[in-house]
């Protein structure tokens, strides 16, 4: 895989990849000059591990952030107007999540 030389520092040079990512590698080639490089199987295993755990993590801010959204949520209030009045909060599935007395 051949690869552009981004910057170098300390004898660490970053490398811009045909695949579009960046790699920090040790090289002598000096900045922008174009090199081959050895693709690791390793780093792609990770690569590929990373991207499933960041997907499956997001999936749970979703699920769990969701039900939060639909059940804990009041989207709704309704008033009965006796004696003693009474607020009811309601959620998306018209469950009371709160009631609370509006006169003593």
């Amino acid at each position: 895989m051949k690869a552009i030389v981004l910057s170098k520092q300390n004898g660490i040079s970053a490398l811009l990849l045909e695949d579009g990512t960046t790699e920090y590698r040790k090289t002598n080639a000096e900045i922008g000059s174009r090199i081959n490089v050895e693709d690791t199987a390793g780093s792609k295993k990770i690569s590929k591990l990373s991207k499933w755990a960041a997907t499956a993590a997001a999936a749970a801010v979703m699920v769990l952030g969701g039900g939060y959204y639909t059940t804990a949520m009041a989207v709704s209030y309704v008033s009965v107007d006796v004696n003693p009045s009474i607020e009811y909060s309601l959620n998306r599935l018209d469950h009371v999540i709160e009631a609370r007395a509006l006169n003593e």
